[in-house]
């Protein structure tokens, strides 16, 4: 099949090179076939006939499904699912009335989710074997000692500690799924009871035309309302996000043991200084401060999540502001700090923006590495690896069931000193 995507523009005069967009030959072409895999982003992955790899929602491993496929990138399709024709054993029925939906195709669905459909059993299974391979392909293979079996929730659902909804003044939710359009919400099944509540609280106030949201840019806003299971429902603020903390509070419990286990061999040491980055309002500076180092640096983009945290009063700990995105300000932070031997990470989903100063520091021997995104952790992880640090375990954690997403605790240490 010639895939030929653009053609010239005969009216644009001699000599011009404008081109205009046509239609993919695949564009809207129905067919079956078999998933082969399921990708990072959580969609279904098989093969057009002629080798082109097409991505669709609501499908598993192992599934002979059909599919219409909507639109072409440069190396790979999208498809929307029109039938599962042989499902596979771990497939359910969704819980939720917003998931997608079969019967009705065109109907917007949630994009909160997308695995709902596939029982809780295979969806670790699938988190175990992305980390497994990522390893594999980082390392050439995987001990038993260096990957510890998933951390599984204990509530594969009612487990979300916060939320933040989207309003038009008429109606109340999220984002549909690959979509700005409003899903209008009236009940999820993710939420824990407090977060459940506000959540009908806010409903209450409906319709409300200060929630009426503007248009920018030709696309349409719409007004936040952020709420989170530690606020009183008349502190809720339109457009005012909550400081940041993890949304399970449970798995946070496991990630903060994870690092109590990860670093007490060392704590007794008066001699070891910890820096952490991202540290944000003391989530892990708190069991930095339990294990007894009486040295902790904890630094933090945010000046609100510093202020949060000094007024902790930990013992031990010096809060401080500094711009971790940027190479000079993370250099300089690393020099102050020389003789920092522990290193603590828990970056948002891009990872280590700026990593060489953090490689090129010569005192850390032990870094105990947070993750919410297994293939940058893995470039960074990479990094540290090639300035002569051995991977000495990984603990994926699942931090949101129902979801793609996966949390790593990897630990790493210094050899050959």
């Amino acid at each position: 099949m010639k895939l030929n995507i653009f053609k010239p523009n005969k009216g644009s005069g001699k000599g011009s090179t404008q081109q205009t967009a046509v239609k993919h030959p695949l564009e809207g072409v129905v067919f079956t076939g078999i998933v082969r895999d399921v990708a990072s982003n959580g969609q279904a992955v098989l093969e057009h006939s002629c080798g082109v790899a097409v991505f669709v929602r609501g499908a598993w491993i192992g599934e002979r499904i059909t599919v219409k496929i909507t639109a072409f990138k440069k190396r790979f399709a999208v498809a929307h699912l029109l039938s599962v024709d042989e499902p596979c054993e771990q497939r359910i029925t969704p819980a939720c009335r917003h998931f997608m939906s079969l019967t009705q195709p065109h109907t917007p669905s949630c994009g909160g989710c997308a695995w709902q459909f596939v029982d809780y059993d295979a969806q670790l299974a699938q988190k175990q074997r992305w980390v497994r391979s990522a390893i594999e392909r980082l390392t050439g293979q995987v001990s038993q000692a260096a990957l510890a079996p998933i951390a599984a929730s204990a509530e594969a659902m009612g487990y979300r500690n916060r939320a933040e909804f989207k309003s038009d003044g008429r109606i109340l939710g999220f984002n549909a799924a690959q979509s700005d359009a409003l899903i209008d919400i009236k009940t999820c099944g993710l939420l824990n009871a407090q977060v459940a509540e506000h959540l009908a609280a806010l409903r209450a106030r409906l319709p409300n035309p200060q929630w009426i949201g503007q248009k920018r840019k030709g696309k349409k806003s719409y007004t936040l309302l952020a709420v989170d299971d530690a606020m009183p429902a008349e502190a809720i603020e339109a457009n005012v996000r909550r400081p940041f903390r993890q949304g399970n509070s449970r798995q946070n419990a496991v990630l903060q043991q994870w690092l109590h286990d990860a670093l007490s061999p060392v704590a007794g040491c008066q001699s070891n200084k910890v820096l952490e980055l991202f540290a944000g309002s003391g989530n892990f500076t708190r069991t930095l401060a339990a294990l007894g180092f009486e040295q902790i640096i904890a630094a933090e983009v945010v000046p609100v999540a510093v202020d949060n945290l000094h007024s902790l009063g930990l013992p031990g700990v010096q809060a401080e502001v500094a711009d971790l995105f940027d190479e000079a300000a993370l250099s300089a932070l690393c020099k102050k700090h020389d003789d920092a031997t522990i290193l603590v990470l828990d970056p948002p989903r891009e990872g280590l923006m700026c990593s060489k100063p953090l490689f090129e520091h010569a005192g850390f021997e032990r870094v105990a590495y947070i993750s919410c995104d297994l293939a940058t952790c893995m470039r960074d992880v990479q990094g540290f690896m090639a300035k002569g640090y051995t991977l000495v375990s990984v603990l994926p954690v699942d931090m949101f069931p129902q979801t793609p997403h996966v949390e790593l605790c990897v630990l790493l240490e210094r050899t050959g000193r």
